[in-house]
């Protein structure tokens, strides 16, 4: 028998639960996968049918390996940085910070209300924490997904900021 890809293997076990005796597919819609609810009764915001995504969220992915010896130092700048962006920024609405099992990757998830909102996190991120979480991190890859303003290119363009645009082409947010 060929064996199977760990997708292949998803799928087959997705499929034999589906067939379980007392297993339903229609079961509540807005439960997640881990339980709970999803969208707490909210509407989802769907993209217009032009394809603008300007009622949504800019959002940003920052990843960086962690220089040899640095992640107790990574870990308190990240703690200083969640703290100082927390109490300062109320249009950052998603800022999660994650490193890799290995301790080895740091990734930035973050979200934004617009552009002026992100402009407004990176100037102090560039004026605070730039330096220092460049000392303790070896390059990194920034990414910038949905609508940005040209005003925000022309910032982070000025700073140095080398940025991977991405536009949106369809989804929704609950």
């Amino acid at each position: 028998m060929p064996s199977l890809s760990s997708y292949q293997s998803c799928f087959l076990l997705a499929g034999a639960l589906a067939l379980s005796p007392g297993y339903s597919c229609a079961q509540d819609t807005d439960v997640g996968p881990y339980g709970g609810d999803m969208d707490s009764g909210a509407a989802p915001q769907e993209l217009e049918e032009s394809g603008s995504s300007a009622a949504l969220p800019v959002l940003v992915t920052f990843e960086a390996p962690i220089r040899p010896g640095q992640q107790a130092a990574v870990r308190e700048l990240v703690g200083k940085m969640v703290e100082f962006n927390r109490a300062q920024e109320p249009h950052t609405l998603i800022y999660r910070v994650f490193i890799r099992e290995d301790e080895q990757q740091l990734v930035f998830i973050e979200g934004y209300a617009d552009s002026e909102a992100m402009r407004f996190h990176d100037d102090r991120f560039i004026q605070f924490f730039a330096d220092e979480i460049a000392g303790l991190t070896a390059g990194g890859r920034l990414c910038i997904y949905g609508e940005v303003s040209a005003a925000y290119k022309a910032f982070a363009a000025q700073a140095g900021l080398e940025v991977e645009y991405f536009n949106s082409i369809s989804g929704f947010q609950r």
